[in-house]
């Protein structure tokens, strides 16, 4: 199984569409095996679905997101776990314990003192 992490650092991203890398984990029998950290260049908002596919991954977990984005990846199959926030050690730990509790989708991605959405931002 492959895991994609919207990436800022050693961080789960605070937005999906404007991360610029995403580390991709390989899971092994409830063990990481391997990680690449992969940039999106080029590829933000629509596009990520099929880039992510490229890799093989059918988990994605990622701060922030929208609608549109949510249902880009869940209609190409994605297991989506949305809303996440702190280390991306720690949560993929999670999600391999099955603890993993995703928030609501729906950001604006508009991070600021307009910032009008429900994503605990």
């Amino acid at each position: 199984m492959k895991v994609a992490i919207a990436t800022d650092g050693s961080f789960v991203s605070e937005h999906f569409g404007q991360c610029q890398y995403f580390t991709i984990m390989d899971i092994e029998d409830g063990k990481i095996i391997k990680n690449t950290l992969v940039d999106t260049t080029g590829y933000q908002h629509g596009l990520l679905p099929t880039f992510l596919a490229t890799y093989g991954v059918t988990v994605v977990i990622a701060g922030g997101m929208g609608h549109g984005a949510y249902k880009g990846l869940k209609g190409k199959g994605f297991d989506v776990f949305a809303g996440i926030s702190g280390e991306i050690d720690s949560a993929v730990q999670l999600y391999l314990e099955g603890n993993l509790q995703a928030k609501e989708v729906g950001c604006s991605g508009q991070h600021d003192n307009t910032h009008q959405c429900s994503c605990g931002k």
